[in-house]
């Protein structure tokens, strides 16, 4: 039997400096994903959060939560998990397609869900990204 080792020894350490090189790659782009800015708004409008704040009335309809995702190397997904309490209440999964990548997702608001919200965004890997909470306060009587 030929001992390889003592014929291509440079193949073997390249190789190996290959594969490590793509091992720390890999990791690089599940690490360096992350959420560059996250608001709560009442409308999304040109690639822009609109009405964005922390507490809002129960009269309002529906929100969204706008998210600004950075750093993902390939495509990838982001997922919005809308909390009401410690309820989930949907989970809505969402493309990333450049390392700058603006999306959202909206949810409707029944009246009587007054209280504090999470929205906790999501890596593809399940990772957590953000956390972004906001009031919903019983609407004034007219």
């Amino acid at each position: 039997m030929i001992d390889t080792r003592r014929l291509f020894p440079c193949t073997l350490v390249a190789a190996c400096l290959f594969a490590t090189a793509l091992f720390a790659q890999e990791k690089e782009r599940s690490d360096d994903i992350r959420v560059g800015y996250g608001a709560i708004c009442t409308d999304v409008q040109n690639h822009e959060p609109i009405g964005a704040d922390t507490i809002f009335s129960a009269a309002v309809g529906s929100l969204y939560c706008f998210t600004r995702v950075e750093g993902a190397v390939d495509t990838t997904r982001v997922t919005h998990v809308w909390y009401y309490g410690e309820k989930k209440m949907t989970e809505i999964t969402l493309a990333v397609r450049s390392p700058r990548w603006r999306t959202y997702s909206n949810k409707k608001i029944l009246p009587v869900w007054t209280g504090k919200w999470n929205v906790v965004v999501l890596s593809e890997a399940g990772d957590p990204l953000a956390q972004l909470s906001f009031f919903v306060r019983a609407a004034k009587p007219e």
